[in-house]
């Protein structure tokens, strides 16, 4: 486990794990993050190698802390944690982008917005309109179309944010996207 000889990192994750067993946020899940995040960054290998071998409630904590870090090797594994087979795990992954993350990040997210939760699709839009990303006018406007309210909700401000309009639907908002083009998701 301990690849620089952090035994005290290692031990700290180990001993965080039980306060992290509730969805809920406590003081207990709270001291323990920020002590985990204190480590800093050579604490980000231990938690990547950690975060598949607990339940998902520990690993969503466990990403948490990695948005507390930041940083290069924070915000990377962060990305990384958008791949991740629990939900929980990928809505903490963007939730920390959207803290940590910046501009570079909207490819990414904008990926997220086609996640299968719908959680994991409003803190996309969320993030998205955050960073402020012009890129992500088009899917935003794509989201009108979801099945939640809440979805659609946060790219309706999503879009409000980014671009300072307020359409009432998605044909007013393509109708503006025409009139003012956007950089694709591959453009500067």
């Amino acid at each position: 486990f301990a690849v620089d000889g952090s035994t005290r990192a290692v031990a700290a994750i180990e001993t965080a794990l039980p306060s992290f067993e509730k969805r809920e946020q406590s003081e207990a899940a709270d001291a323990s993050s920020a002590a985990l995040a204190a480590f800093g960054p050579k604490t980000v290998p231990f938690l990547k190698e950690r975060i598949p071998g607990v339940l998902p409630v520990q690993a969503a904590w466990l990403t948490r802390v990695l948005a507390a870090i930041g940083g290069p090797e924070g915000t990377e594994a962060l990305r990384e944690q958008l791949q991740n087979r629990w939900a929980d795990v990928r809505l903490a992954a963007v939730e920390g982008l959207a803290s940590v993350g910046g501009p570079g990040d909207a490819p990414s997210l904008i990926r997220m917005l086609k996640d299968e939760e719908w959680p994991v699709r409003r803190a996309a839009a969320d993030a998205l309109g955050r960073h402020k990303s012009a890129k992500a006018v088009g899917p935003l406007i794509d989201l009108f179309g979801d099945p939640n309210v809440y979805v659609r909700a946060s790219a309706q401000e999503a879009l409000t944010a980014i671009t300072g309009e307020r359409f009432p639907d998605d044909k007013a908002w393509r109708a503006w996207l025409a009139a003012n083009p956007q950089p694709e998701e591959g453009g500067p």
